[in-house]
């Protein structure tokens, strides 16, 4: 079931106790959304470079080109590595809230509990979007344009 219907069958106290549970879940899922968008570039980059590197015929480790070309590599991985490791919190959060949702309804679980998990969500979505700010700024910064 989806979060949104999960939330709506809560008793009305309870959805006031969480009543910002549906917004911190939108913003998350919409944050989800952004980082497997950047997974795919990422993956298109690094592809495209892959292509360039075995097209292009390298040097010695004395002539500097495959230095760099290991190091943009590495770099490429790094941030893969990083937003996939992000996008896995997102869901894995998501999926939680979902879960405990389900067990809220059923009595299995209290709204502490969930809570919890809600203020979890709060903290992975804020180092999502502090990822994809400083991501914006690095490519502004880069093409030349200036951030507001």
């Amino acid at each position: 079931m989806a979060v949104d219907s999960l939330f709506d069958a809560l008793p009305k106290a309870t959805r006031l106790h969480l009543a910002e549970l549906p917004s911190v879940v939108r913003h998350l899922e919409a944050d989800a959304m952004k980082i497997r968008q950047r997974v795919e570039q990422l993956n298109d980059v690094a592809t495209k470079v892959g292509a360039v590197m075995r097209n292009t015929p390298g040097r010695s480790a004395t002539g500097g080109v495959i230095a760099p070309r290991d190091a943009l590599d590495r770099d490429l991985d790094a941030a893969r590595d990083a937003a996939k490791q992000r996008l896995a919190d997102a869901v894995t959060v998501l999926e939680t809230i979902r879960l405990d949702l389900l067990r809220l309804t059923a009595g299995a679980v209290s709204v502490d509990s969930l809570t919890t998990d809600l203020a979890e969500a709060r903290t992975v979505s804020e180092e999502v979007d502090r990822l994809l700010d400083a991501r914006d700024e690095v490519e502004a910064h880069l093409s030349g344009r200036t951030m507001p």
